[in-house]
């Protein structure tokens, strides 16, 4: 049966799409009240990162490079490289103190795409050194515990 195209279109009234509108912007205007923005970090700058969301201790740490517009990578005082968004990493006034031991990740600093590698390298050069010295002291287990 024939119909007139008017007759298919929903009836819906256009000022529900208005109010909505409204609204959003209402939401936004009360937010950004709130809001502020975050000075940018710059390499060798200290700050205190949190290692997981739900942490409440913020760790040390100094900003090595800046990866994305809000996100930095930060090497802690043990040497271990992370990369933390703008909100997890809060600027100090403090002295950044390095921690090194014979097993830390060379000095040089190679940034956050070359972290995984440099862990790895040392992971490996540790247990290589393990298993040596159990070899020394008569243990032939490659686990380097003692048998």
């Amino acid at each position: 049966m024939p119909t007139s195209d008017k007759l298919l279109k929903p009836k819906t009234e256009r000022p529900t799409q208005k109010k909505l509108e409204e609204r959003k912007n209402r939401v936004k205007l009360y937010y950004d009240r709130g809001a502020k923005d975050v000075k940018e970090l710059n390499p060798g700058d200290v700050v205190r990162i949190k290692l997981q969301d739900k942490d409440k201790e913020w760790v040390e740490a100094k900003v090595t490079e800046k990866v994305d517009p809000r996100s930095y990578a930060v090497r802690t005082e043990d040497r271990m490289l992370y990369r933390r968004n703008r909100r997890h990493a809060m600027e100090t006034k403090e002295k950044f103190n390095e921690k090194v031991n014979e097993y830390s990740v060379p000095k040089k600093d190679t940034g956050i795409k070359n972290a995984i590698i440099e862990r790895k390298s040392t992971q490996f050069s540790k247990n290589t050194i393990d298993n040596e010295n159990s070899i020394n002291n008569g243990n032939t287990s490659t686990t380097g515990v003692a048998a």
